[in-house]
């Protein structure tokens, strides 16, 4: 129980309310090591411990989280046995099955989920929420009796896509015809062809297993949380409920609006330098795009987000991240985009490592000086 008792002596929490009462049951939670999935991870984390839950946050090494950003949390790191060539190679499909293939050949996932639950000194766990993505906790902690519940960090709609993934291949919708992309998906209503998650850039082969060995997470757990709300997609949770045979199948968000804290763990140094322009803003009148740390477009895609952007005639912050479109380490607006949001922009200097790209703008009708900002920053 060594990497428990180092993590409580580094954790600021003593597992109490207040001084005279002590905190009953504790939660478990273990996201997937990637931006996009820590954040809403950490966020119900939060929100279980505000509402009286002491919390341990178990976390891979590799992009391994930071116990000081959340010193009211404790915080025990497991050793995941990615391979270090694949994780240089960031490639986000080879990480996930690399992970989850090294932690289902060694114990280490349970030997430290066994020391978790053994560790007098802390509340007993009532359960752990994990990625779906992550087969192989949920595995581990089923074999050791402990229940898990999914948190789908992403929308009931990209899930039921998800879900149906076997189907659309089998039914042919996969992959996309040109002739047929705008043709509906009876089963996946209002979605048409050209909505369905894809890319031509993946490995079809792995992408089916992460999704078959996620489905396999979701429909073996004791309970599903997924970050949206019931009034954004009605339909969407109808149709998962109906579907999933679970006791549990809540749409909890938007997390981070339930939460006290306003970041979860920030992998990168974070970027403030668009404040400033936003503070000339109107309130609610910035348009917020990005696709994650995990998704890819291509370049079809990526001038059609460009050009919707142009002509809604709205401020808006638009994150462009290395590696979104195709394999490029940076990607180039396209002619006339400048002139379409006023004109006034100073392009990227040169650059040295990857740089992760904002481009701070204004539709036609709006007012605001667009330009770029870009930081020079590592990216996964």
């Amino acid at each position: 129980m060594a990497s428990v008792q180092e993590a409580r002596d580094g954790d600021g929490d003593d597992g109490r309310l207040g001084s005279h009462e002590p905190r009953a049951r504790r939660a478990l939670v273990f996201p997937l090591p990637f931006q996009g999935h820590i954040d809403p991870m950490l966020h119900l984390a939060c929100v279980l411990h505000a509402r009286g839950l002491a919390v341990t946050v178990l976390h891979t090494r590799f992009n391994a989280l930071d116990p000081a950003l959340h010193p009211e949390l404790q915080f025990v790191e497991v050793p995941d046995g990615t391979p270090a060539d694949v994780a240089a190679r960031g490639g986000i499909i080879d990480i996930i099955l690399a992970m989850n293939a090294a932690m289902e050949a060694s114990t280490a996932i349970r030997d430290v989920l066994a020391s978790v639950l053994a560790d007098e000194g802390r509340p007993r766990a009532a359960c752990l929420f994990v990625d779906a993505n992550l087969l192989a906790v949920h595995m581990a902690a089923t074999a050791l009796g402990l229940p898990t519940l999914v948190l789908r960090t992403g929308s009931a709609a990209c899930l039921g896509c998800f879900l149906a993934y076997p189907l659309l291949h089998d039914k042919g919708y996969l992959p996309p015809k040109e002739s047929e992309l705008y043709m509906p998906v009876p089963e996946l209503p209002p979605l048409r062809v050209k909505d369905l998650i894809f890319s031509k850039h993946s490995n079809h082969e792995k992408v089916r297993r992460v999704l078959a060995r996620a489905t396999e997470t979701v429909r073996n757990c004791s309970g599903l949380v997924i970050n949206t709300f019931e009034a954004l997609e009605p339909a969407e949770m109808q149709r998962i409920r109906g579907e999933l045979d679970l006791p549990v199948v809540l749409a909890a968000g938007p997390l981070h609006r339930l939460s006290s804290k306003s970041t979860g763990s920030n992998l990168l140094a974070p970027d403030y330098s668009c404040l400033r322009w936003l503070d000339t803003q109107p309130a609610g009148s910035v348009l917020y795009v990005s696709f994650g740390s995990l998704a890819s477009m291509d370049i079809d895609e990526f001038l059609e987000v460009a050009w919707g952007l142009a002509d809604r005639g709205q401020p808006f912050l638009w994150v462009v991240r290395p590696k979104q479109v195709g394999d490029c380490e940076s990607v180039q607006l396209p002619d006339g985009f400048e002139d379409a949001v006023h004109g006034r922009a100073s392009g990227p200097r040169s650059r040295t490592c990857w740089p992760t790209l904002q481009w701070v703008g204004s539709g036609p009708t709006a007012g605001g000086t667009p330009r770029w900002r870009v930081s020079a920053r590592e990216s996964r």
